[in-house]
């Protein structure tokens, strides 16, 4: 991020920070994906769970109300509709791609509140928001399909840190004179760093998503037990 966006993020948060949590999720649901987690995180920890619970419930937002915020914010985050247009939002949805860019702690804490609040709206927003573990959802045929179309080398890569379920998930889709090679690859990696371990896990997600775009996999429903 370079020091402009840096300064226009925090420069959006303060403007936001006195407003009412519906107000700052009429922003943040107007907003990018990436500049909308990262003014989020400039909220203080205790109202971030709270806009995310009103940015849920959007599913439109009146042209009055862009205007409105047009003079709120410094810097302008869409461009004002015509009298009459309304734009339309996905709020699970926009919640999910917004909880995706940010760090893992920080959507695991604001998930467990969420769910507090309304544990069906939790189950709604995870259900768009696809992570390794939920690997698990694919069925057989679909974790092949994602097996052929990965390197061997990122998939080792994935796996160093990983769960259980999922490694068996893997095993279990691999060829049988396969896996024995694979695990003993996988235990004699080491010295490996964090960031090339989500790197490789983050490319097979974008795989697992191109995929079930074209329509190729089918991803599972989320499973209530272990939500």
């Amino acid at each position: 991020m370079t020091y402009y966006d840096e300064k226009k993020v925090r420069a959006m948060a303060l403007a936001l920070l006195n407003e009412h949590p519906y107000t700052i999720s009429l922003a943040l649901a107007l907003m990018e994906d990436i500049e909308a987690a990262s003014i989020l995180r400039e909220i203080p920890e205790d109202l971030q769970a709270i806009c995310l619970q009103h940015l849920v419930l959007l599913n439109t937002i009146a042209p009055e109300v862009i205007w409105k915020l047009k003079d709120i914010l410094p810097f302008k985050v869409v461009d004002p509709p015509n009298e009459d247009e309304k734009i339309d939002i996905d709020g699970p949805c926009k919640v999910a791609k917004i909880l995706g860019t940010m760090d893992r702690a920080s959507e695991d804490r604001i998930m467990v509140e969420i769910k507090e609040w309304d544990s069906e709206t939790a189950m709604d927003i995870r259900e768009f928001r696809f992570r390794f573990d939920d690997l698990v959802r694919l069925d057989d045929d679909s974790m092949q399909t994602v097996i052929k179309e990965i390197d061997r080398d990122c998939l080792l890569l994935a796996l160093k840190k990983s769960t259980e379920a999922v490694q068996e998930k893997i095993f279990s889709n691999l060829k049988r004179q396969s896996v024995e090679s694979f695990k003993n690859d996988l235990q004699s990696l080491s010295k490996i760093e964090l960031s090339e371990i989500e790197n490789a896990q983050s490319n097979i997600l974008n795989k697992v998503r191109l995929l079930e775009e074209e329509d190729r996999i089918k991803i599972g429903p989320v499973d209530e037990k272990n939500f």
